[in-house]
């Protein structure tokens, strides 16, 4: 796992192609390593400046380095560590949120989603399961089908 974030530059972990100066920098050393496929974590930041940057690095990331590595972030730290939402929304609403942001991840391209806590995942799963059905739908008449057929949440509706 590669962490999309530089704890010594600010402006860096701000912008979308500062990930990407992240990932040129450490996807070769994980390739000479013997890493055939690295993951990358966008570093999802709380709410802020970054998390625009953060999801828009994922287009990025596949538009330019392809299949070389499986890109994703752990979007639930937008909510999970920021005081304000803690203090402002109940846990149903954070709940909702929570659902909401890792439902934007596969839109967004992400390969894999990281979220927590554990006790949301029927929520998680289920507002990930209805986009990836719109996705595979929307991207039928391309030619684009299931890995394995049978085994994609579209199966479990139709």
């Amino acid at each position: 796992m590669i962490l999309g974030y530089d704890p010594n530059d600010e402006s860096l972990n701000a912008r979308a192609s500062g990930r990407l100066d992240i990932l040129k920098e450490i996807l070769p050393l994980s390739e000479k390593a013997g890493i055939e496929k690295a993951f990358f974590d966008t570093a999802m930041p709380a709410f802020g400046v970054g998390i625009g940057a953060a999801a828009r690095a994922i287009y990025l990331v596949k538009e330019e380095f392809g299949d070389r590595c499986a890109v994703g972030t752990h979007i639930s730290n937008a909510t999970g560590t920021c005081t304000w939402v803690k203090d402002n929304l109940s846990a149903e609403d954070r709940t909702a949120c929570d659902a909401s942001q890792n439902a934007i991840m596969p839109i967004l391209g992400a390969d894999w989603i990281m979220f927590g806590p554990l006790e949301i995942a029927d929520y998680i799963f289920q507002a990930v399961a209805t986009i990836d059905t719109y996705i595979i739908t929307a991207t039928a008449e391309l030619g684009i089908n299931p890995a394995v057929e049978g085994m994609h949440p579209i199966f479990k509706l139709m």
